[in-house]
């Protein structure tokens, strides 16, 4: 174990190994975090919703260098008043863009090398988060000119830093997790029909799903709860309104959903 050659502890200098005399309230009160190299460590979030029936990530335009004037996935340095862990920083973040508090935040990878910010050494802490489009404000806050809902099937503009490649992971681990697990109940309004519920599926994994396997994964899960008396009124006969349990925050189905390759 590497251990620095000068201590430093009640105004006195000593050299070697720190004698077993120094108690750890001494050492701590003589610790300089800055005697080692520090990167630049930031959260980034990439925010996804069902807006227009399709699936958007959220993206900003930034108002400051590096890569002013290019698209970026919100984020930002961690706030040592405001925030007492990582987690809370990407909540902070999303709430300063968004104006939704409790969505589901999961954490998706951490990336740190030489490369990817101009201004030196750099790691960040990747979450990704699931809300329902009709409970946002979208504000683009400190550090940004605008903020819109990215179609992630359309061409994506040049992307600073690299967030390119963070949104295409979190695409990836979203699509991969919706196979065998309730997260697009997070893209929903309170209240939708079986048939809304089965739409949102489609479109996070991109192919259609057979329905009555479907509905089976769903019933057998116990994941739903009609509202009674609450129906969609439409062109065909009218359909039951569900809603979450609240229990059901994240729920790993036994078998994956069943589907075949959208043409």
């Amino acid at each position: 174990m590497f251990l620095p050659q000068k201590w430093q502890y009640s105004g006195f200098q000593l050299t070697g190994h720190p004698p077993m005399t120094v108690s750890e309230t001494e050492y701590l009160a003589s610790y300089n975090i800055h005697d080692f190299d520090i990167p630049l460590t930031s959260v980034d979030v990439v925010i996804f919703t069902l807006h227009e029936n399709k699936l958007k990530a959220l993206i900003v335009k930034r108002a400051e260098h590096p890569f002013m004037h290019h698209w970026a996935l919100p984020g930002g340095f961690s706030d040592l008043q405001l925030d007492d862990s990582i987690e809370q920083t990407a909540y902070r973040k999303l709430f300063e863009k968004t104006q939704v508090s409790s969505p589901y935040l999961e954490q998706l990878e951490t990336v740190g090398n030489n490369k990817r910010d101009p201004r030196g050494w750099s790691t960040t802490i990747v979450y990704f988060a699931l809300i329902a489009s009709d409970n946002v404000t979208l504000q683009s806050g400190s550090g940004t000119s605008d903020v819109k809902w990215l179609d992630i099937e359309t061409s994506w503009p040049q992307l600073a830093f690299d967030h390119a490649e963070l949104l295409k992971n979190a695409i990836t681990r979203l699509r991969n997790k919706v196979e065998y697990t309730n997260l697009p109940l997070h893209l929903l309004p309170q209240s939708f029909t079986l048939s809304e519920l089965q739409n949102v599926f489609e479109i996070v994994l991109g192919r259609k799903v057979d329905k009555s396997a479907f509905r089976r994964r769903i019933r057998e899960a116990a994941l739903l709860e009609e509202i009674p008396g609450k129906m969609r009124l439409g062109n065909n006969r009218p359909a039951q309104m569900y809603q979450a349990k609240a229990e059901n925050y994240c729920h790993y189905f036994s078998r994956n959903i069943i589907g075949k390759t959208t043409k």
